[in-house]
């Protein structure tokens, strides 16, 4: 079973920490096939997710460590993440680590996925705007189309939350 990562902005990727996000959409390819999450693989009903988000991970001293140390050596214990802490946050002058490079072990957010299914955004009402992890209809629609101007059908993909599973 693929655990496939989903990048999310600050707000959003908070929102799914908080557990009321538990919906993402991502384009249908063109053949109509299987829901791909971006060279992750393919979403289906029991998979499992985890948020990508901005980080830093720390060391016994509540300080950042450099970029590639926590590759290094063992995993960090303890992990900041910029969705929680704000952009102000600095420790040792380490800067955030990007959502791309998130390994699976730093994040704090897992679901396991429980529908996918093509749509449109017609489907989307002020219930569905909230599940995304919007507040708005027209909010959720605009964040969409800002990353997916042209895309006319989607995949719908639920989750729920689960524990962030052991290493």
């Amino acid at each position: 079973m693929a655990d496939l990562g989903i990048l999310l902005t600050d707000a959003l990727a908070l929102k799914a920490y908080q557990g009321t996000k538990t919906v993402t959409r991502r384009p249908c390819n063109a053949n109509g096939g299987p829901a791909v999450i971006r060279g992750a693989g393919t979403a289906f009903v029991g998979g499992r997710v985890w948020v990508r988000e901005c980080w830093v991970p720390l060391d016994a001293d509540g300080w950042g460590l450099p970029r590639g140390v926590a590759a290094r050596r063992k995993r960090p214990k303890h992990v900041v993440y910029r969705a929680s802490a704000g952009d102000s946050w600095v420790s040792g002058g380490c800067a955030w680590r990007p959502s791309i490079h998130m390994p699976k072990w730093a994040s704090r957010t897992w679901g396991r996925i429980v529908s996918v299914r093509p749509c449109d955004l017609t489907d989307i009402d002020h219930a569905e705007a909230v599940r995304e992890g919007f507040d708005s209809v027209p909010e959720c629609l605009a964040g969409i189309r800002a990353i997916y101007p042209d895309t006319p059908v989607f995949w719908r993909i639920e989750w729920e939350r689960i524990e962030v599973p052991n290493a």
